[in-house]
C-alpha cells in the first residue's frame, strides 16, 4: 500500500489501461472539502495524507485511507456536482486497492478466503488486471512508463496476489 501510495505522490500520475490515475484529484479534493467549512465529503482526509513528510511515508494508515471507499464516494460526489473532471480511473483505482487491502486483510475467521467466494474471485480476475496494466507499460515510450507502479512495486504486488492465491488453494482443497 505505502509504495503504490508513494509511487503516486512521486509520479503525480499513473498512465493506466483504463486512464489516467491522478495524485492531482485528491490534492483537489483536500481542498474542496477545506473550503466547506466543517462539512467534508472525506473528513479522514488531511495534508497528511497528500503531502506525507518522510515519517508519515511509512504510516500504512495512511496509506489505506488515501485509497478507501470514503475517498473514492468523495471524489464521485465532486464529479458528479461537476467540482471535478476525469475522475473515473483515479475512483476506479482507488476502489480496487481498497477492495484488495480489505480481502488482504482480514482478521475474521468468517472475512476469511474461500475458493468460491466473490473475494477470491476478485483476487484473481485483479491478478488478470495487473497483467493487463504491465503489458500495457510495455507498450509505452520510456517517459511514460516512468510515470506508472515502479518495476520493484508491480512484482511485489504480483507476488502478493499470486501467493495469496496459491496459498488459499492448496490449503482450502
Amino acid at each position: 500500500m505505502k509504495c503504490i501510495r508513494n509511487n503516486l505522490l512521486n509520479r503525480k500520475f499513473f498512465n493506466f489501461h483504463d486512464g489516467v490515475v491522478k495524485r492531482q484529484h485528491c490534492v483537489d479534493l483536500h481542498k474542496l472539502d477545506s473550503l466547506n467549512g466543517g462539512l467534508k465529503a472525506a473528513p479522514k482526509l488531511t495534508e497528511a495524507h497528500i503531502n506525507p513528510n518522510n515519517l508519515q511515508r511509512m504510516n500504512v494508515r495512511l496509506a489505506v485511507q488515501l485509497f478507501s471507499n470514503s475517498t473514492a464516494d468523495a471524489l464521485q460526489f465532486y464529479t458528479s456536482a461537476g467540482m471535478l473532471h476525469d475522475t473515473e480511473a483515479t475512483i476506479s483505482f482507488t476502489r480496487r486497492i481498497n477492495k484488495l487491502f480489505d480481502i488482504l486483510n482480514a482478521k475474521k475467521p468468517y472475512h476469511g478466503l474461500q475458493l468460491d467466494s466473490s473475494d477470491f474471485k476478485f483476487l484473481e480476475s485483479s491478478l488478470q488486471w495487473l497483467d493487463t496494466w504491465q503489458m500495457h507499460v510495455t507498450c509505452l515510450d520510456r517517459e511514460k512508463k516512468n510515470q506508472c507502479l515502479s518495476p520493484s512495486t508491480f512484482q511485489g504486488l504480483r507476488v502478493t496476489l499470486l501467493s495469496t492465491i496459491q496459498l488459499s488453494q492448496y490449503l482450502l482443497m
